[in-house]
């Protein structure tokens, strides 16, 4: 097999790779011309090089990475090259806290806030979920449903009232006729 000048067989032996600061082009291995602040990179596709870590690629170059106040360097060939540390969010080119309001929390991935249970987002405030009589905080905590007997009607759980032949439903928020008979209206009626 024939292996061209700054190239190696490779583990398989079949086929043959380039040197480090060299890659293939037309059955040859043609050395990399690397910008400045960048090194060879010999995966099997791009340039066959790489900006070094600060530096990300423009227009054939290794551009500077400008971090900002409350950001740090993130190791990505995509991208802004920053993100911002935990309290903050990216807002343009810059890194600005995360204003936390009463009863609010910063969810896990730090740039963002929920509200605690039994509160709900209110444009950039938490403001306390009303619960009415014979209800309880949804699954979320940012809501409400009613017990099982009542049904929401506005802002209120009110029981439900079973007619004959009838019982409380699966949701429990509603009713279903027992076998045999079918729902009409506000009834039950015997099936034909």
């Amino acid at each position: 097999m024939f292996v061209p000048a700054h190239a190696y067989l490779g583990s398989s032996g079949n086929e043959w790779e380039c040197d480090r600061g060299y890659r293939k082009v037309s059955g040859a291995c043609t050395a990399v011309r690397l910008p400045v602040n960048a090194h060879a990179d010999n995966s099997s596709y791009g340039s066959g090089w790489r900006c070094d870590r600060g530096f990300r690629e423009a227009n054939s170059r290794c551009e500077k990475i400008v971090v900002p106040a409350n950001g740090f360097f993130v190791d990505s060939n995509f991208g802004r090259g920053w993100e911002c540390v935990r309290g903050f969010r990216v807002v343009g080119a810059a890194c600005a806290r995360v204003e936390v309001p009463e009863h609010g929390y910063l969810r896990d991935s730090g740039n963002e806030w929920e509200c605690d249970r039994g509160f709900a987002r209110s444009a950039n405030i938490c403001a306390p979920v009303f619960v009415p009589a014979n209800g309880y905080l949804d699954d979320q905590g940012s809501g409400w449903r009613c017990e099982r007997g009542f049904s929401r009607d506005s802002s209120a759980c009110v029981a439900i009232v079973l007619p004959n032949n009838a019982h409380v439903d699966y949701t429990g928020n509603d009713w279903s006729c027992a076998e045999g008979f079918r729902k009409e209206s506000k009834g039950c009626l015997p099936r034909n």
